[in-house]
């Protein structure tokens, strides 16, 4: 036993284990391949729900039979929504009928990939139901759960208790979880450790009232918070606080005398035994990171004024996180470090508690003025944007170099390792505007336009249409609240390049599904100014000047051409039309000797009009006009500029069955790339030549 507790006591026996476990993880997800219990032919199956969510007319929910499945169920009605809403919950069991999809990749380089994260929660296929049917309630552990889910559904405050009870910031409004992300204090929702300590010394607290032996408070204790852990559906964050706090308390029930870091990589190692794929999930890394941080450092703050010691963990907490957030999100806000400051009191000693409490007193009102605070902190934060710096670190070398620096800075505290850590960032900052390269982007919108112009040293940015998603009529009861936006994989993307502004947004002309989130574009990204077409403005237009007016954002039309580096954007123009599609502007770009034709929705007569005006030959890129349309690129046109690469943008299986075969057959004997079947094309193109690289679904 002593020989076991020596071994226990010695931090290179869990430092091992770590490495171990580490090694074990990249096997088992990277060299290991998992295939599915289902075939693509299965129809029918009887499920029971993990997790749920219904946002207007979709119910979206985790499900498990032979393994897990994300199911998809769109409501027919409102009567039938209704019925859900007030008989659906955890732990039910359906029976469906439905047919399963595959997930795709992300199509836009950079951005959120929806396949990897659904294969890294071991879910192979989205059920897509077509009829569903209750079948049966679940067990008593489920009733209850359900029976909280309810009267959280009943508070004033739900959406606020969903996310600081449940860690479920599903029901959070978009904008103001983008701003809490914005402030860089997101993590402060995740259920972890101090929503366990604050619940366990509460626990410990009423059960020393009853006069309990410590032994049997702490198994209490335990159990409350291992049914906490189920009402929060085992998130990796609070199954890393409970499994710590056991191993807390087995440490000093048995006198192992092992260190608190030591518990940790323990943690860690039986974590990851259990389920290697969780070294892939955001909020297991940062929670693993922040409480190492915090464990490592505490020793060399005792003795400290309290005002230096808070200081100090939150500064070092925000180096020893910012790696991770810009290997996944490409920009850190400084002022995040006075906001935890700030805030973490602010949840953790006044809103959390509340929330709790609401649970059981009718407290709602009290509750409402400190999230109100905690509303009005969060949006005049968001708006302070001088604190915000894009870097983008894609470099694993870099990674490990950064945390080994940062090992030496928390192990000796000398501020020469902090000077380097700030020099690694500025790396990360420099890299990008080193790229000699010019990148043009067609990227896939769905059915829609939007390309992305990005200057050898990232010395200007063009974006030509944002896209836009077209929903058609849609009754009260069907509108979903989580608004999925096209620019935002158009800012992802922008950010991944270390891009900070749009230097030029130019709008080709107005209808929605060129500029439908110009609006949104302008409200979520810094743009110097906007290029119109010379038609006169229609209603979209004209709501989007109002915006840019407020913002003090410049804009223009008439313009013949549109400086870039060392380069010029030709505005093809030629006589007004009556409609709005044959106004739009037409662009002509060479670069590096490669010839680029933007058409935007410009239909046969336009083509007509320009060829009687202009001397195009030899078009390297052609961006088709009108989505491959009828309407456009005519025999005439084509034969007479003689693309050699044909860009079709165009949603998958659209409405209006883009492209037509007619353009098809006209484009017949050139390279075609598609949007809805190749993904956002990217040309890389030097004095040297082009690359093309695509990113297929």
């Amino acid at each position: 036993m002593r020989k076991i507790k020596n071994v226990l006591q010695s931090k290179y026996f869990f430092l091992i284990l770590f490495f171990l476990t580490v090694i074990y993880s990249f096997i088992m997800t990277r060299l290991v391949s998992y295939k599915s219990k289902y075939d693509d032919n299965t129809t029918r199956f009887k499920v029971k729900i993990i997790d749920y969510k219904i946002d207007g007319n979709l119910l979206s929910a985790t499900v498990e039979e032979k393994e897990k499945l994300k199911l998809t169920y769109y409501f027919q009605s409102e009567e039938e929504k209704n019925y859900y809403l007030e008989n659906i919950g955890y732990g039910y069991s359906l029976e469906v009928e439905g047919k399963l999809n595959k997930a795709k990749n992300n199509t836009v380089p950079e951005t959120f990939n929806y396949k990897n994260y659904l294969y890294n929660h071991k879910i192979y296929y989205i059920l897509q139901a077509s009829k569903i049917k209750i079948i049966d309630k679940g067990n008593i552990l489920y009733k209850i759960k359900n029976y909280v889910n309810k009267r959280i559904n009943n508070n004033l405050n739900k959406d606020y208790l969903e996310t600081f009870l449940l860690g479920n910031k599903n029901y959070l409004d978009s904008k103001t979880l983008d701003n809490f992300k914005a402030n860089g204090v997101s993590h402060l929702f995740a259920i972890s450790g101090m929503h366990l300590t604050f619940f366990a010394v509460f626990l410990n607290y009423l059960l020393t009232l009853l006069r309990l032996n410590k032994r049997f408070k702490d198994i209490i204790v335990s159990l409350v918070l291992l049914f906490y852990s189920f009402l929060a559906n085992f998130s990796p964050s609070i199954t890393r606080a409970f499994i710590f706090y056991l191993l807390i308390l087995i440490n000093k029930e048995f006198k192992l005398k092992i260190s608190t870091l030591n518990l940790l990589y323990l943690t860690f190692g039986i974590m990851v035994l259990y389920n290697p794929f969780y070294i892939y999930d955001i909020g297991f890394i940062y929670s693993f990171v922040t409480t190492f941080t915090i464990i490592y450092i505490a020793k060399k703050l005792e003795g400290k004024g309290k005002l230096y010691k808070t200081f100090m963990i939150s500064f070092i907490c925000f180096l020893g996180s910012a790696p991770i957030t810009l290997s996944n999100f490409y920009e850190i806000n400084f002022l995040s470090i006075i906001i935890n400051i700030l805030l973490t009191p602010l949840i953790s000693m006044v809103i959390y508690p509340l929330s709790l409490i609401s649970l059981f007193i009718p407290i709602e009102g009290i509750l409402k003025i400190g999230i109100n605070i905690l509303d009005f902190l969060n949006n005049l934060w968001a708006e302070w944007t001088l604190f915000k710096v894009i870097i983008p670190i894609h470099s694993y070398f870099l990674l490990g170099i950064y945390y080994y620096v940062f090992y030496l800075f928390i192990k000796s505290f000398k501020y020469k390792y902090m000077g380097l850590i700030f020099g690694i960032l500025f790396i990360g900052y420099l890299i990008p505007r080193l790229d000699s390269k010019a990148h043009i982007y067609y990227l896939d919108v769905g059915q829609g336009d939007s390309a992305l112009i990005v200057s050898p040293y990232r010395k200007d940015v063009t974006l030509i249409d944002t896209g836009g998603k077209v929903e058609f009529n849609k009754e009260d009861w069907e509108v979903r609240k989580e608004k999925f936006y096209l620019t935002d994989n158009t800012i992802t993307l922008l950010k991944s390049l270390g891009v900070n502004k749009i230097d030029n947004l130019v709008l080709t002309h107005g209808d929605f599904d060129h500029m439908g989130e110009a609006t949104y574009l302008i409200d979520n990204f810094k743009v110097e100014k906007v290029i119109f077409n010379n038609d006169e403005f229609n209603d979209l237009e004209q709501e989007l000047r109002d915006s840019l007016d407020k913002k003090h954002i410049k804009y223009y039309q008439n313009v013949t051409n549109l400086k870039i580096y060392h380069n010029k954007l030709i505005f093809l123009n030629s006589r007004l039309f009556n409609d709005e599609n044959n106004n739009s502007s037409v662009i002509y770009l060479n670069y590096f000797n490669t010839k680029f034709l933007f058409m935007g929705d410009a239909e046969r007569d336009r083509e007509q009009a320009i060829l009687n005006k202009y001397n195009l030959e030899n078009i390297s890129f052609l961006k088709v006009g009108h989505h491959g349309s009828d309407t456009s690129s005519s025999k005439e046109f084509i034969m007479k500029i003689n693309p050699k690469i044909a860009v079709i943008s165009v949603g998958l299986n659209n409405r209006y069955n883009h492209p037509s075969k007619e353009v098809l057959k006209t484009l017949e004997h050139k390279d075609i790339y598609r949007t809805d079947l190749n993904g956002s094309i990217e040309v890389i193109l030097d004095r040297g030549g082009y690359l093309i690289e695509t990113y297929p679904p």
